[in-house]
């Protein structure tokens, strides 16, 4: 199933456009996804049972705001629940974060929801621990141990 197949992508701005700027954020999306979506797919040797929804949000009062966590700090910026991957639109994402980072941590979602699918009870602290692997968003001195580094 080809990426664009396997995800819809949903514009939470009360008056969605389709602007150049959004159209450029849909392509460089999918485009993100699609480089990292085969590579996850065959270490987990999973294929997705379902298809997933990806809801941006304009700005972070307005993800803190439909995820109901008003007092979020800035650097929250997407969450995963229920098949949906839930983000602050890269155009706008706020002071902790940029365009980039915004792709990248979509990634790190991608993978939450695919090992939820694989295992709907895995611990959140796996799940979002293999997904800051896969979206590349911990240095080798993070995930190895002190013992191996030296």
């Amino acid at each position: 199933m080809s990426i664009k197949k396997l995800i819809s992508i949903v514009d939470k701005s009360e008056a969605p456009s389709k602007n150049a700027s959004m159209n450029k954020v849909y392509h460089d999306l999918f485009e993100e996804l699609k480089s990292n979506e085969e590579r996850i797919i065959t270490t987990y040797r999973h294929q997705h049972s379902q298809k997933i929804a990806i809801e941006i949000y304009p700005d972070l009062p307005t993800f803190h705001q439909a995820i109901n966590e008003l007092d979020a700090p800035n650097w929250f910026m997407g969450t995963y629940e229920d098949n949906k991957i839930k983000i602050v639109s890269p155009l706008n994402p706020g002071p902790e974060h940029t365009y980039q980072s915004v792709l990248r941590h979509a990634i790190s979602l991608f993978t939450v929801w695919l090992v939820n699918d694989i295992n709907p009870l895995a611990p959140k602290w796996l799940t979002h621990g293999l997904g800051g692997h896969e979206a590349k968003q911990m240095s080798q001195e993070y995930i190895l141990p002190v013992s191996l580094m030296n």
